[in-house]
């Protein structure tokens, strides 16, 4: 549906900015603040699933009130460069989700950062137990096999469309939009910004638990999702769609829980050297990044459909 923009002098990514970091904000202080609901509740989880789609609704906004156009177009919802190689960059995207999650944490129990427990599997143990799925006729190991396919099945379903809401704004609009500063930077603003976006998150608890300094923690958190950012972002630019890049950020959340499962069972897994979100898999991410954006790849072609997209974008 092509929209006819009612403040076309509006700075396109003012209005972004405002709309995405106010609603998110805005939602979390009135329900986790002044409504003192706890993160872990079930009204929690439906606040952070909710507030995923802040960024989507802010790229709606410009498009809406700013730059006129195709919403879907501009943010890249739709096939891409064709189905083949949308379905090839979603496998991409998952199986490097998968692949930097054991890399990450085989750095962190080499560093001893993290403790694995892969023989009695008390971190396992320990999630059933919580679950209440102990003493169901379940074993710690089919617990972890059931987790697995779990996880695999959420990244290509759920966990995916709850991601869209974040990469159609995100990787979707905001992206192309500051192609026109360079590739680099594009991707590292991006980044930033996504980062910043999960603070009031982070000091309320959430990636690092709520010992851990709100500094170190959202300034990690940046560089965690710098590294993250920029491979969804190769996803979205050498696809042309922003469905890879969802599928791959479903993954990363769903993939989450396996290395709890795996870890013992004795020690804090949410904090600044946990392979989840911890140093471990920021450096591997950030290894990742300069993979897929190193100066060695500055002429790597793009897609007919990615330049015109980006010509697009810059002259909204």
């Amino acid at each position: 549906m092509s929209l006819t923009p009612r403040f076309p002098s509006a700075p396109p990514l003012v209005v972004f900015l405002v709309v995405a970091f106010g609603l998110a904000w805005g939602v979390e202080a009135l329900v986790l603040v002044v409504g003192g609901v706890p993160l872990a509740s079930t009204a929690g989880s439906a606040t952070l699933a909710a507030v995923m789609f802040a960024p989507a609704l802010a790229s709606l906004a410009v498009t809406r009130l700013v730059t006129g156009g195709d919403w879907r177009e501009r943010v890249g919802l739709g096939l891409g460069s064709g189905p083949a190689v949308l379905a090839r960059n979603s496998l991409i995207g998952l199986s490097t989700v998968v692949t930097v999650t054991a890399a990450a944490t085989v750095l962190g129990a080499a560093t001893g950062w993290f403790r694995l427990d892969l023989t009695g599997l008390s971190g396992a143990r320990f999630v059933m137990a919580r679950s209440g799925t102990a003493g169901h006729g379940l074993g710690p190991r089919e617990f972890v096999l059931l987790a697995l396919v779990q996880a695999l099945l959420a990244s290509i379903t759920l966990s995916a469309a709850l991601a869209l809401g974040e990469e159609c704004g995100w990787r979707g609009w905001l992206l192309p939009h500051l192609m026109t500063r360079g590739r680099i930077q594009a991707h590292l603003i991006t980044g930033v910004l996504w980062g910043a976006w999960h603070a009031p998150l982070i000091i309320k608890g959430y990636e690092y638990g709520p010992e851990t300094n709100p500094v170190l923690g959202i300034g990690l958190f940046i560089l965690f999702c710098v590294g993250l950012g920029t491979f969804l972002g190769w996803l979205r630019l050498r696809s042309g769609s922003v469905i890879p890049s969802a599928v791959a950020h479903g993954a990363v959340n769903a993939w989450t829980v396996i290395p709890v499962l795996l870890g013992s069972s004795d020690q804090s897994v949410h904090n600044l050297t946990a392979p989840m979100v911890g140093l471990p898999v920021v450096l591997v991410w950030g290894a990742v990044a300069i993979a897929v954006l190193g100066p060695w790849r500055r002429g790597a072609p793009l897609s007919t459909h990615l330049r015109a997209a980006t010509r697009r974008v810059g002259a909204g």
